[in-house]
């Protein structure tokens, strides 16, 4: 689908279907069936160009699921608050241009396609990323003028993430 029909279709003058995004496999799921997957998405592409921004790892670490699909955190950098003050100096820059990479490539790969952009895991996730639920559920009452300053960094960074675009 060319972009400018998505265009229309979100402007409600009309469409033909709507606009699916098929390739949203996990890796697991790509590795495991490999050219089946690739057939399927050879047969059905995706009308929309869809780029999924990776973010800087901020010290979290995963671990993926033996035989699974998907991944859980093995490693949350400010489970303690120790290291609380080198941490929210050593905040990754916003700007940093490489990590905007995969959307021009996207753009290059895809020139006619509406292109779709975002992040996952923005304010609340990358909180308990960081510190672990328990910690962050616990923080929000015990802690509350160190998490709401380290929730006001992350919104800080994502919005700026967003004027970098």
């Amino acid at each position: 689908m060319h972009k400018n029909e998505v265009v229309n279709i979100i402007k409600r003058k009309g469409f033909n279907y709507t606009p699916v995004w098929y390739d949203y496999f996990a890796d697991e799921t790509k590795e495991k069936y490999g050219s089946r997957i690739d057939n399927l998405l050879g047969k059905y592409p995706d009308d929309l160009s869809v780029c999924l921004l990776d973010e800087q790892d901020w010290g979290i670490q995963y671990k993926h699921a033996a035989g699974g699909v998907g991944k859980h955190i093995s490693y949350n950098p400010l489970a303690d608050w120790d290291h609380y003050d080198d941490f929210m100096r050593e905040i990754p820059n916003p700007r940093e241009p490489c990590l905007f990479d995969q959307l021009k490539l996207s753009r290059e790969k895809n020139p006619d396609r509406y292109m779709m952009g975002g992040w996952w895991n923005l304010f609340f996730e990358r909180f308990h990323y960081l510190r672990g639920m328990d910690n962050a559920m616990a923080d929000l009452i015990l802690e509350t003028d160190k998490a709401a300053t380290l929730l006001d960094k992350l919104e800080e960074y994502f919005l700026s993430r967003r004027v970098a675009l």
